[in-house]
């Protein structure tokens, strides 16, 4: 991961992201990132667990269809907060079909 990062194989780096460990996925994630690559992170925090990450990061960058895809995998153990936060998100954003 560390060599794809450095050598910005950002293709390579999403692949081997994907199938290593939660740790390293958020590790990707932190550098997809911080190079403005947020559905990337957005993907590679979900995968590792990282939910809260992911959420916060489709909210800043408006990530309406990474948001939703989220949204569609919580369920009904997931925070009520969580839910409803996404639902205002799409009202003020005007994504009623969301």
């Amino acid at each position: 991961l560390r060599l794809a990062q450095q050598n910005n194989m950002e293709n390579d780096l999403m692949s081997l992201a994907l199938s290593s460990t939660p740790s390293n996925m958020n590790q990707a994630a932190r550098y997809y990132e911080q190079n403005e690559q947020f559905a990337r992170a957005v993907t590679l925090y979900q995968k590792a667990g990282n939910v809260s990450r992911a959420l916060e990061l489709c909210f800043k960058a408006e990530l309406f269809d990474s948001l939703r895809k989220i949204a569609d995998d919580l369920n009904a153990d997931c925070d009520p907060e969580v839910l409803a936060r996404c639902a205002e998100f799409f009202m003020q954003h005007e994504q009623h079909d969301k």
